[in-house]
C-alpha cells in the first residue's frame, strides 16, 4: 500500500528536488486505499479466501498504514479542515497526528472483516537533524492509540542504528543490493552484521526487472542465501519490497529458476 509519489507528481517523502505532497494529496491517498474495491478491501477479501481454504481459523491480517512526511520545505499544510505550519516541530507533529486520527476513523468506519489496523509506518527512510525531535512525537501519538510504529531505513540512513531511541517498535534494514548491479553480494553479509548489531530485521528486495533484465536476473538469490544462513533473522519478521507486483509474478511463474526462488522464499518466510 505504500506510494512514494502522487498522481500530481508530488512526493509523500523527500525525493531529490521533487515537490512535497499537500494535504489534498494525503486525503487522495486515503480515499484510494479505503475505496470500495481498494487495497484494504481486496486484502480483506483475499484473507477470507485463504481462511476458507485452510479451515475455520480467524484468518485476519494485520495492516500498517504509512505516515506521509510533513515536509518542512512547505510553508503550511492543510488537512482535515485545519492548517499546520511546517516550520515547527509542533505544527509538523500535529499534522501527522491529524493524519493518524483520520486513518483510524476511516478504518473503523470501513469495518473490513478480516483486516486489523495494528501499526503505522514512517515513510521517510532516513532521519535527519530536522526530524530528530519530530519522530518521537509522532511515535508518542501512535502509541497513545495502542498501535505500533514501524520503520525501514535505507542503507546508510542517518539514525538507523538508533531506531529504538526515536520510538519505533520494529525496524528493518534495507540492504539496497538488488537495485545496484555494481554492488557486490558482500553487501548482504554487511547488512546481516549491521542488522544484528542494531537489533533490526532485514528487508528482502526485488522488482519486475528480475524477469526481463540479465543484470537483475540473479540478484534475488543472494538475499535468499543470506537469510538461509541466518536462522536468527529468519525467526524475526522479514520485510519485503517487491515493486509493482513482482512477488505475485514470481509465484505464478513456470520458469524453473523462478519457481525455485519462490519455493525457497516461502520456506524462509515459514521459518518465522
Amino acid at each position: 500500500m505504500l506510494e512514494f509519489k502522487t498522481d500530481s507528481g508530488r512526493y509523500y517523502m523527500p525525493v531529490g528536488n521533487g515537490a512535497p505532497s499537500t494535504g489534498h494529496d494525503w486525503s487522495v491517498y486515503l480515499d484510494s486505499i479505503f475505496a470500495s474495491g481498494g487495497p484494504i478491501a481486496r486484502l480483506a477479501s483475499a484473507a477470507a479466501v485463504v481462511a476458507g481454504r485452510v479451515g475455520p481459523a480467524d484468518g485476519r491480517v494485520e495492516v500498517a498504514i504509512m505516515v506521509p512526511y510533513p515536509d518542512p520545505r512547505a510553508d503550511t499544510l492543510r488537512f482535515g479542515g485545519s492548517m499546520f505550519s511546517m516550520h515547527s516541530d509542533s505544527g509538523r507533529a500535529a499534522a501527522s497526528a491529524s493524519f493518524i486520527r483520520e486513518v483510524i476513523q476511516r478504518f473503523r468506519a470501513s469495518r473490513p472483516k478480516r483486516a486489523t489496523l495494528t501499526a503505522f509506518y514512517w515513510l521517510y527512510e532516513g532521519i535527519t537533524a530536522v526530524d530528530t525531535a519530530l519522530v518521537p512525537r509522532v511515535a508518542k501519538e501512535v502509541h497513545a492509540k495502542g498501535l505500533r510504529f514501524l520503520w525501514i531505513p535505507f542503507w546508510g540512513a542517518g539514525g538507523a542504528e538508533r531506531w529504538k531511541s526515536f520510538g519505533f517498535d520494529e525496524a528493518w534494514l534495507q540492504p539496497n543490493y538488488f537495485f545496484h548491479p555494481d554492488v557486490p553480494s558482500t553487501r548482504l553479509d554487511s547488512a546481516l552484521a549491521r542488522a544484528r548489531a542494531a537489533g533490526m530485521g532485514l528487508e528482502l528486495e526485488f522488482d519486475p526487472r528480475l524477469f526481463g533484465s540479465w543484470q537483475f536476473a540473479d540478484r534475488l538469490e543472494p538475499y535468499l542465501s543470506a537469510l538461509e544462513g541466518a536462522p536468527d533473522l529468519r525467526t524475526q519478521p522479514i520485510a519485503i519490497y517487491e515493486g509493482a507486483g513482482a512477488l505475485i509474478r514470481l509465484s505464478r511463474s513456470r520458469d524453473a529458476w523462478h519457481r525455485a526462488l519462490y519455493e525457497r522464499l516461502v520456506t524462509i518466510l515459514r521459518a518465522e
